[in-house]
């Protein structure tokens, strides 16, 4: 308040004889402004209290700060991990386990499939892991019955179970809860949108390649063709497979790229497994200018 004081004296002062009443003017609008900031809520977002430990950070979080009868919109499980320690993909490589959402949704509500970024590797000694450091969003889509109307509140309630690993693995869980208004029409939350926008960004999608796969032995290869695909577009890449203890996972992918075409060297995880009818995975294909995608 001194400071504030200090200068409208100063001001005043180069209003001359019309100091006092310019003063007056402007430390009211001062106290306006003053009262407008403190009845105006700050932007919150729809996100659960937070499950913590000294090895994670874990909330349910939404992208609508209201949603409308019978509308369809996400949320996800958020997790951001201590340095050093890391959680799992669909597929968790050589251990480890995927993290699981299971809902207490009202009648008429639904709720999909969870999605996962597309993983990293992680070594672990000998071994390779298939999952994510720092932090992890699965998004899960969620459709709210038609009978709601505005004015109500849907809730949704949720049991969580994951996994986290440094030099040890230690399970975890949680529980969480959203309480989400209903309006008459949708309204989307400016805080967690961003985040998943960019969690959307981090997953698998079909691109314009095709691809095959197949093996001799131990060893094969999977192959993208398309017209994008080119020597000096590529920098690296590797396939993730979604079937478990199909390949060595600690084995190298050897990469050639031509244009047209990318093949990366395979080798399987035991001679003696039958192969599945179709293999399925994620290739992610880092680009000359070191994006990922």
């Amino acid at each position: 308040p001194r400071r504030t004081l200090a200068t409208f004296h100063g001001l005043g002062g180069l209003a001359s004889g019309h100091s006092r009443p310019f003063m007056h003017t402007m430390l009211r609008l001062l106290a306006l402004l003053a009262a407008v900031m403190a009845f105006t809520p700050a932007a919150r977002a729809v996100e659960s209290a937070a499950v913590r430990s000294p090895r994670a950070t874990v909330t349910l979080i939404a992208d609508q700060a209201a949603i409308a009868p019978g509308q369809a919109f996400r949320v996800a499980l958020r997790q951001r991990l201590a340095p050093g320690w890391h959680t799992y993909w669909i597929n968790p490589g050589d251990a480890g386990q995927p993290p699981e959402v299971t809902f207490a949704l009202p009648d008429g509500a639904s709720a999909g499939a969870m999605r996962f970024p597309a993983p990293q590797r992680i070594p672990f000694g000998p071994l390779v892991n298939f999952g994510y450091e720092g932090e992890a969003v699965f998004t899960i889509p969620v459709t709210a019955p038609a009978s709601l109307r505005p004015g109500e509140t849907f809730t949704l309630a949720a049991d969580a179970t994951w996994l986290v690993c440094e030099q040890v693995c230690i399970p975890e869980e949680g529980a969480f809860r959203l309480d989400i208004p209903v309006e008459a029409a949708p309204r989307p939350d400016p805080v967690t949108g961003p985040i998943f926008t960019a969690a959307e960004a981090a997953e698998p999608r079909a691109g314009p390649s095709t691809a095959r796969a197949g093996f001799d032995g131990l060893q094969g290869a999977v192959e993208l063709a398309g017209p994008a695909i080119t020597a000096g577009a590529v920098r690296e890449a590797f396939f993730f497979p979604l079937e478990v203890n199909l390949l060595d996972n600690a084995a190298s992918q050897p990469l050639t790229v031509r244009d047209g075409t990318l093949r990366l060297g395979l080798t399987r995880g035991r001679a003696d497994d039958a192969l599945p009818a179709s293999i399925e995975g994620v290739v992610a294909i880092t680009d000359a200018a070191g994006v990922r995608g």
